[in-house]
């Protein structure tokens, strides 16, 4: 009978962790979207894109993790080796993002476009409520292993990221210079970077030792 409540508690539980991630997940896929659109085709921002970028690979790895966790019940060497190949895909998507970004703002650099500061703002805000929202959803979900942290720390930047994108709004409209979209997506681009590959060294260092290790 207790073993029989024991597996409810744990199916209940595993249950809420899901849907807290789904909600997470299709959060994170309209903040992307509604990001990408509004930097491209209505602010002219590249600093929201890189926002939209990075918050897209976000959603991806909640799915991929969603994934990992419905295929590896009881399979706890085949659940570590896993989540090592997601580090490796977040790092390579993460470096792959900062390549775009800095090349489009090499291409903007001799003359920076217009960054349309209203709908910015909008979409700016936008972003924050959403990823307020998947923080204090993620803040919920109990820590299984160290790739949770990691994520807790990158929808933090993504918050710091969109208050970053708000204060913009109001550098632009003081000086009138479009050119701070330019620098700070390269900011981004250089803090993405080297992230990445860390990330890809991580994974790749997990998953070589779980190889070497099966047991």
């Amino acid at each position: 009978m207790h073993a029989h409540q024991k597996q409810c508690g744990a199916a209940r539980a595993y249950q809420s962790r899901q849907r807290k991630r789904l909600a997470i997940l299709l959060i994170g896929v309209v903040v992307s979207a509604l990001e990408g659109y509004g930097g491209r085709h209505e602010s002219h921002s590249l600093f929201l894109q890189s926002d939209a970028g990075h918050v897209g690979i976000e959603a991806l790895m909640v799915g991929l993790s969603m994934y990992v966790d419905a295929i590896t019940a009881g399979k706890p060497h085949t659940r570590r080796l896993l989540f090592a190949v997601d580090a490796y895909i977040k790092g390579a998507l993460l470096v792959a993002l900062a390549m775009f970004i800095g090349a489009d703002a090499l291409m903007r650099a001799a003359k920076p476009p217009e960054v349309l500061t209203g709908p910015l703002l909008t979409y700016a805000v936008i972003g924050l409520v959403g990823n307020v929202v998947q923080f204090l959803l993620n803040l919920s979900i109990p820590h299984e292993h160290a790739g949770h942290h990691g994520f807790t720390l990158h929808l933090a930047m993504d918050i710091g990221q969109s208050v970053a994108i708000i204060g913009e709004c109001f550098l632009i409209e003081a000086t009138g210079w479009p050119g701070w979209d330019m620098l700070l997506a390269a900011l981004v681009a250089l803090i993405f970077a080297p992230m990445g590959a860390l990330i890809v060294r991580r994974g790749r260092r997990e998953y070589v030792n779980d190889q070497s290790h099966p047991h």
